[in-house]
């Protein structure tokens, strides 16, 4: 598990490992002549836990580390031993929250630090890893930890500590059997025409000043996808903005604004303007609560002009880690305040007051693999009921119930490339019959992170 010079790994494994074990023969010398209690069972699980560690054997190490805290065993040793489990095993998250829990543990605090910069790293998180790293070395007062610590730093192309770019380049195809004209949430125009399609997405992200935790980033984005028969639905889609984030009383917050400019077809449809702000707070080691509210103009264009207005969106999210996969679950409230359609006699809303409900879990089935599963349900009213001879004179208010559910396979190929499958089924059900539809799509991409 451990970078740096072999000489040096050995000497804080085994300081560690014999600390571990002299307690545990001094626990258990009163209870040879009296049985043995769950907490024997759990001082007992937790040796055969280091031998199997020491033996290569991960997934029976991290099993035995398991029973023992069930048992009731909670110690610095038993926690580091379940992070060092759990990294082996490349469930860097796992790892992640046991080593952090032992931050304030003064006996293993700098190595639970340079362990965490290990997780870090692994997770691509290059300046975060190199803050810990450096910590390390400036604090610790073991001379071999210090070296494991440079030695890692040494790693680094600079000492930098921050990574100024990221991005991603992400090519794929599918087929549609109902292509969507309007891709606007607040109106539903479906065409009942299916097609296959090419799709391609990129992104930057750049940190033009502070540290992903606090610092002003720049981001940009470009999303395109072409239909074989169907050019009318030709989409293009630009994206760029920029946010400042900082920590402030237990929030990581984030204060952004936006633009967007979307083409359909060859034609401009919507300009878009976003004000945003959110936050995320740590609950616990496992979840994390989001909140963010949103307000944008949009500017639409030609025909779709009775668009234009104000959005307004407001979200409640928890996002947590479990051990078998990461899961979310989420409410979103958005107001509407369109021009609405009137032209003549007819009348028609495009303002409606949607809130949304939707969860989502993504089940690690191997270190390589993952399956993505979503759902989601959204209610839509429209404030301002239709009207003209397509409702036959009368007036309507228009209300709408929707479904939506989706499953994408994933699969991390060598490097930073992924593989993806997926299926995506919508419905929705209108007073009005014209809005009611169903819509299938299948999909898949191929992905590379820089």
């Amino acid at each position: 598990m451990f970078g740096g010079c072999d000489e040096c790994r050995r000497y804080m494994t085994v300081a560690i490992r014999t600390v571990a074990r002299l307690a545990l023969v001094l626990w258990l010398l009163p209870v040879l002549a009296t049985g043995v209690s769950a907490g024997d069972r759990a001082d007992i699980q937790f040796e055969q836990g280091i031998q199997a560690f020491d033996a290569g054997h991960y997934e029976q190490a991290l099993a035995a580390f398991e029973e023992a805290r069930r048992l009731g065993l909670d110690t610095w040793q038993l926690r580091y031993h379940l992070g060092a489990a759990c990294y082996e095993l490349r469930r860097y998250p796992q790892a992640r929250r046991e080593f952090e829990s032992l931050l304030d543990t003064a006996a293993i605090a700098d190595r639970a630090r340079y362990d965490l910069g290990l997780v870090s790293r692994q997770q691509g998180l290059d300046d975060e890893a190199y803050g810990h790293f450096r910590r390390v070395v400036e604090a610790a007062t073991d001379p071999a930890l210090k070296q494991l610590a440079e030695n890692q730093l040494a790693l680094f192309p600079s000492l930098a500590p921050v990574r100024r770019l990221r991005g991603f380049l992400d090519a794929g195809g599918g087929y549609d059997d109902n292509v969507t004209l309007v891709p606007d949430p607040a109106i539903v125009a479906q065409s009942g025409e299916g097609d296959s399609f090419i799709e391609l997405m990129g992104g930057l992200v750049g940190q033009l000043t502070g540290t992903s935790d606090g610092g002003v980033r720049a981001k940009a984005s470009v999303y395109w996808i072409d239909y074989s028969d169907l050019d009318a639905f030709d989409q293009l889609a630009l994206h760029g903005g920029i946010a400042w984030r900082e920590r402030i009383g237990g929030w990581l917050s984030e204060l952004a604004g936006y633009a967007d400019l979307v083409y359909l077809g060859a034609q401009p449809f919507e300009r878009i303007g976003t004000l945003s702000l959110q936050g995320d707070r740590e609950l616990d080691l496992d979840t994390v609560l989001r909140l963010r509210v949103r307000s944008g103009y949009v500017d639409a264009s030609g025909d779709y002009s009775a668009l234009t207005g104000w959005r307004n969106q407001l979200l409640a999210e928890l996002r947590g880690d479990g051990e078998t996969g990461d899961w979310r679950l989420g409410y979103e409230l958005e107001i509407n305040n369109r021009r609405d359609v009137a032209s003549g006699a007819e009348s028609a809303s495009v303002s409606p007051l949607q809130q949304t409900l939707f969860a989502g879990f993504d089940w690690r089935l191997r270190d390589d693999a993952v399956l993505a599963l979503d759902a989601g349900y959204r209610s839509s009213r429209y404030p301002d009921a239709d009207g003209g001879q397509q409702h036959g004179g009368a007036t309507q208010q228009r209300e709408d119930r929707s479904w939506e559910t989706g499953a994408e396979l994933e699969y991390y190929l060598t490097g930073a490339w992924t593989v993806s499958a997926g299926y995506r089924y919508s419905q929705n059900d209108s007073n009005q019959d014209e809005y009611d539809y169903t819509s299938r799509r299948i999909s898949a991409r191929l992905e590379r992170l820089f």
